[in-house]
């Protein structure tokens, strides 16, 4: 028996901009199931090479809703890239009747050496 119908989509607009939307709905009244449809809308913008914004909006009627915002700071020294994130952003502008505290730092490094061309 199916718990959940999941549904999205997403787009490419250009190569600086991205949008996608997803919606959840419950398929039965299973306790640890959502109560009601959950919906997410997001976009990610590329404002420079190293530069890039992702933001959307999220929720349902249970949860409330939700804004999650993430910044990417990328090739750096053209090694590694920093990504911080959090899941509501309107916790931290007033935290209101749903607070959300959340907060996600990562960096990725990849160093390959290049081999020196002989001469």
């Amino acid at each position: 028996i199916l718990s959940t119908f999941r549904m999205g989509m997403g787009y490419e607009f250009s190569r600086r901009f991205v949008a996608g939307a997803d919606i959840v709905l419950p398929m039965n009244n299973s306790p640890a199931n959502l109560q009601s449809a959950f919906f997410a809308a997001g976009a990610e913008i590329e404002l420079a090479t190293n530069l890039l914004f992702s933001f959307g909006i999220a929720g349902n009627s249970n949860y409330g809703v939700s804004m999650p915002f993430g910044v990417t700071l990328g090739h750096f020294f053209k090694i590694f890239e920093i990504h911080v994130a959090t899941n509501n952003l309107l916790t931290y502008l007033s935290p209101g009747k749903n607070p959300n505290i959340s907060l996600a730092v990562s960096v990725f490094r990849l160093n390959i050496d290049k081999k020196k061309k002989k001469k």
